[in-house]
């Protein structure tokens, strides 16, 4: 029987349905850096992202230095605005499995474990199945790039560089697919989550929470015994009291006078991923390598060595290395798949976003694939609807060179666009414009007041400058 996968895996993958990105079970930057941005390139491991460094900034910046002596070319996006920040709404984020229940703690009725004083409870449910929850007091912020065919790019040309980099380094990192270059980020400063890893039995938990300041908040958990060991969490103020080594119960009491914490913690991630395609690699090896039968290929001395292979254990694979599994399947000549984490937007009527869930759904409807210089990306066909109310990128023809092109999409015009025959290019205008209105007639008479002409609404209102005030009428 294989182990039950791991609860920051659990709590990654239940919550990829979201579609705000890869879910971070360690969102504090623990003091390693200050906090992720858009250009950072790192890997995730244990649920935590390591940054190795940003390919906005310059190659010997002091914050690139941490994990190693990088050396590349920035990427280049000119004097134009780049990112567009937005805010993710406070509340509640949970799988499909779980379900809640809130209500309001006053100061006499207290749950246990919950913080002095009184504030709110939301207990998490979770039947039989995996599930994964985050909690956000407060209004989270987005940071997404806008030029994100610039940061594709960018991946396709670097991304050997990186693997070389973390290899170097001995970071650990034995994949290109575990490498990521952000091009989306939401930040908080407060946080609470959970991860349900048992499908045997039921389980529930209870977070109350009480806020305090304009980002701060105390946090407490009670579990009951049957659910202890089928429900793992924790939250930001837990770690902010380890990094000040200050030994309090788990249920802080009271918030008045603290400084708000910083809006540093990463909740959520949303990047480009490439994979080398093995059948190019290894097409090219066996025209370049001798045959291993080649009795000259043989050694001259020594025995012969044989050596028998240990099944593995099926390890654990992120949904969107689905994505570039079936793009290399599809592609097979290509050298480089290319994924980003708004593909899996893509995916329908799937109760989890597994890897494998999310490689038979894209090979049953068989979502198209795009080769552009050497590298292959998802794109959306005319008979896949993409959501309205998300930002897609599509390609159309260029009639003068061409070639393939991208155009961003108003969300308005999206549903027509998909309709759109690639050798034509979209109308200005997908709606009738409201008629302009006439401009007011302007009065022959100039103004006594001032060398300008004004209307004769405008001298009924005395709103001239120059015009002195008159007086008020005595009663």
């Amino acid at each position: 029987m294989p182990p039950p996968p791991a609860h920051y895996n659990v709590y990654r993958e239940q919550l990829a349905s979201l579609y705000h990105g890869c879910a971070l079970w360690e969102p504090d930057p623990a003091n390693i850096y200050d906090c992720v941005q858009v250009g950072d390139v790192g890997y995730l491991s244990e649920g935590y992202f390591f940054r190795m460094f940003n390919v906005l900034l310059p190659a010997d910046d002091p914050s690139n230095q941490t994990l190693g002596n990088p050396s590349y070319e920035p990427l280049n996006l000119g004097p134009f605005a780049n990112i567009r920040e937005s805010r993710l709404s406070q509340g509640d984020y949970y799988s499909r499995n779980v379900s809640t229940r809130e209500h309001n703690i006053g100061a006499q009725a207290q749950v246990p474990g919950a913080p002095a004083g009184g504030g709110a409870s939301v207990a998490y449910r979770c039947r039989r199945k995996l599930g994964a929850s985050l909690k956000l007091p407060f209004e989270a912020r987005r940071a997404d790039a806008i030029r994100t065919k610039a940061f594709e790019d960018y991946t396709r040309d670097n991304c050997d560089n990186w693997l070389a980099f973390a290899q170097r380094n001995r970071l650990g990192v034995e994949r290109m697919e575990d490498i990521i270059l952000v091009s989306g980020c939401t930040v908080a400063s407060a946080w609470a989550a959970t991860a349900f890893v048992n499908e045997d039995m039921d389980a529930e938990i209870t977070l109350s929470f009480q806020a305090f300041g304009a980002a701060g908040a105390n946090f407490g958990w009670h579990v009951g015994q049957e659910s202890v060991q089928s429900v793992a969490y924790h939250n930001s103020r837990e770690l902010v009291r380890a990094r000040r080594r200050l030994l309090r119960p788990r249920a802080c009491s009271g918030g008045r006078g603290k400084p708000d914490p910083p809006q540093n913690q990463c909740v959520f991630i949303r990047g480009f991923r490439a994979k080398r395609i093995l059948g190019f690699f290894t097409r090219a090896r066996a025209a370049a390598e001798p045959l291993p039968d080649d009795p000259d290929n043989e050694p001259e001395t020594g025995p012969a060595v044989s050596v028998s292979r240990i099944p593995d254990v099926p390890a654990w694979r992120d949904p969107l290395v689905g994505v570039l599994d079936y793009i290399a399947e599809k592609c097979p000549d290509q050298q480089i798949a290319i994924a980003h984490d708004d593909d899996l937007q893509l995916i329908e009527e799937v109760e989890t976003l597994t890897a494998d869930a999310v490689e038979n759904f894209l090979r049953q409807n068989e979502i198209g694939v795009l080769v552009e210089n050497g590298a292959a990306i998802l794109v959306a066909d005319e008979e896949n609807e993409v959501p309205e109310d998300t930002k897609a990128i599509f390609y159309a023809r260029a009639e003068t060179e061409g070639e393939l092109l991208p155009l961003v999409v108003h969300p308005v015009l999206l549903k027509y666009l998909l309709k759109l025959d690639p050798a034509t290019q979209p109308p200005e205008h997908d709606f009738d414009l409201p008629p302009k209105k006439p401009p007011r007639p302007r009065c022959t008479r100039p103004c006594p007041h001032c060398t300008s002409r004004a209307t004769k609404a405008t001298r009924q209102r005395s709103t001239c400058a120059r015009r002195p005030a008159r007086r008020p009428r005595r009663a």
